[in-house]
């Protein structure tokens, strides 16, 4: 008995270690996070160090990754499947197969706060796979200079211009 679970174990284990791989491989192929403006002055290997740092995750569908107003301290990057962002209860895009999302949360403002903007969840009806980095995460490839100075430059001047967006969106 002990042992056909163990077997399991492994096996299941191994699924999600070439699940997380094949994730990884897909977005960094499809140079992705390149096409996000928060990530579209790095060379390959600073997104190669960023994709590495992430962690795979699959939710179900209907189920919410972030809600508007919490405090924010990751981005997604979807993997495969689809879901919708909504503000004030209202739809107001869908995301779909390597759309990243929630990037400003990594690069909180003057107060040191960074909070959600819009409510993200699974479409009905489909699983989503994601890549998720964790602002703790990316402080430690700060930290460790895994990323160059003029990286981290870059991903805080576009963080601060998508704040500006935000709080001027939020104004109207």
């Amino acid at each position: 008995m002990q042992k056909k679970k163990t077997q399991k174990q492994r096996k299941t284990s191994r699924q999600k270690l070439s699940e997380r791989l094949a994730a990884r491989n897909k977005v960094k192929g499809s140079r992705c996070l390149q096409t996000c403006p928060a990530f579209s002055s790095l060379n390959i290997a600073s997104v190669a160090h960023i994709v590495d740092a992430m962690e795979f995750a699959s939710v179900n569908a209907g189920e919410t990754l972030c809600r508007e107003g919490d405090v924010a301290d990751k981005m997604f990057v979807i993997v495969s499947g689809t879901c919708g962002v909504f503000i004030g209860g209202a739809r107001i895009a869908s995301l779909k197969d390597l759309d990243v999302f929630g990037e400003a949360a990594l690069f909180p403002d003057a107060s040191g706060a960074s909070v959600r903007s819009a409510t993200v969840r699974a479409a009905a009806g489909t699983a989503v796979k994601l890549l998720v980095l964790h602002k703790s995460d990316l402080d430690a490839l700060v930290k460790s200079r895994v990323l160059q100075p003029e990286c981290v430059r870059a991903l805080s001047a576009v963080a601060a211009q998508r704040r500006l967006e935000n709080k001027e969106r939020d104004e109207k």
